[in-house]
């Protein structure tokens, strides 16, 4: 669950590490072969020099640049061996965890790079069927998988609250990430373009609560399915903590495990929610 700060600030430079393809070793290599300084030891250090970079502490294949460095055009990015990504963005095929050789549905899939990283995880194993039903998220989404090379990635233009859960396609689905349309309170971007959190009337939150409650009892309803994984990028308690107290109230054998147990920030604590399983993110 990602959560924004009040004042706007500039994120660091995220840059996730295409495991399915190359390796970090060989990235740090390449970025240091461009007159790049990789401060090696110096994980938890706050400050990165311009053309210096470290690894992230807590998102293993993170390396992360001083703030404003500029690698849209940077060949590793074309050739699919690195991947634009933030650091909150990450967390979310983390906690589903995948092993190898397992099969999971990506419920709502574009832009991809939650997609890609999860086929990351599985080192090139099993299967990641990704859903989305829009035409053109659909061919981005196509696009950025062909750039990842993640062959075990299923594309399916499709509505995922559609999907028969006992269809024998997905008989040996074990995992679903659910990151579905939310009212986008915690990017940080669009919080600074101003306007976006005037928009999130207690009406349109609502509605966005119910499509997401939809979407994840949805996922539980997979007869094999053994870990459900629900992230937003959202600040709203209605979109995150009420959703969940409301599928745990409604799915009764299913339970709410600790989710990123090393992450210090956790979610609002309620009689539904009593341990603070879920995590708040920095995005």
């Amino acid at each position: 669950l990602a959560q924004a700060p009040k004042n706007t600030y500039s994120l660091p430079r995220y840059v996730r590490v295409n495991e399915a393809i190359t390796s970090m070793r060989d990235v740090i290599s390449h970025f240091e072969g461009e007159g790049y300084t990789y401060m090696k030891g110096q994980e938890y250090e706050e400050e990165i020099q311009e053309k210096h970079f470290k690894k992230d502490p807590h998102v293993p294949a993170l390396l992360v640049f001083a703030r404003g460095t500029d690698l849209h055009d940077h060949p590793l990015l074309h050739n699919g061996k690195v991947i634009l990504q933030d650091k909150a963005s990450c967390f979310s095929a983390l906690a589903v965890a995948p092993e190898k050789n397992s099969e999971v549905i990506d419920a709502c899939a574009a832009p991809g790079n939650k997609t890609s990283h999860l086929a990351a995880l599985l080192r090139g194993t099993g299967k990641v069927i990704a859903f989305d039903k829009s035409e053109p998220r659909c061919a981005l989404l196509q696009k950025m998988m062909k750039r990842a090379r993640v062959p075990n990635v299923h594309v399916r233009r499709a509505d995922f609250l559609l999907a028969d859960p006992h269809s024998e396609e997905f008989a040996n689905v074990r995992y679903v990430l659910t990151d579905p349309s939310c009212s986008g309170s915690g990017i940080v971007k669009r919080v600074e373009q101003q306007g976006a959190e005037e928009k999130a009337t207690p009406e349109r939150l609502a509605a966005l609560a119910d499509v997401q409650y939809r979407i994840v009892s949805h996922a539980l309803s997979f007869p094999n399915v053994e870990r459900v994984v629900y992230s937003t990028c959202s600040i709203h308690a209605e979109e995150n903590e009420e959703v969940v107290a409301r599928v745990l109230a409604s799915h009764e054998s299913f339970e709410l495990v600790p989710v990123l147990v090393r992450w210090p920030r956790r979610g609002i604590r309620s009689e539904a929610l009593p341990n603070g399983s879920c995590a708040h993110l920095l995005p």
